[in-house]
């Protein structure tokens, strides 16, 4: 569309206004109040609000609850898998003490340490 015939179209809204765009949707001239840019291209109002409900699907309810729900329990098991893991890990240790020929022991150094001469300054 040339200049010249823009020029004489008026607002769709406001027919004492001259017309700056064509909204591509519906095909109406309208001024610069009544437009606005969206993804490139001058748009009305109303081609804008019905692009927007489209847009906004309704959200289901039972979905995000069920995931929720899985997560939930997928957690649960891999808390109780980590914790039962450890326990095994800790079972596997033998019962009988690390220092077990130590126990009778009342000193701490060995007998052989013991049987050094002490120094004296």
């Amino acid at each position: 569309m040339n200049t010249e015939q823009l020029i004489l179209k008026r607002c769709y809204n406001h027919p004492s206004r001259e017309a700056v765009a064509l909204c591509p949707r519906c095909q109406r001239f309208f001024c610069r109040e009544c437009v606005t840019e969206h993804e490139s291209q001058m748009i009305c109002a109303l081609c804008l609000a019905s692009l927007q409900a489209r847009s906004q699907k309704p959200s289901r309810e039972i979905f995000p609850v069920i995931g929720k729900a899985f997560l939930c329990v997928a957690s649960f098991i891999l808390t109780w898998l980590i914790f039962y893991s450890f326990g095994l890990g800790i079972a596997a240790i033998p019962s009988t003490p690390f220092h077990a020929q130590n126990l009778g022991n009342d000193s701490f150094f060995s007998d052989e340490d013991a049987s050094l001469p002490e120094s004296s300054p």
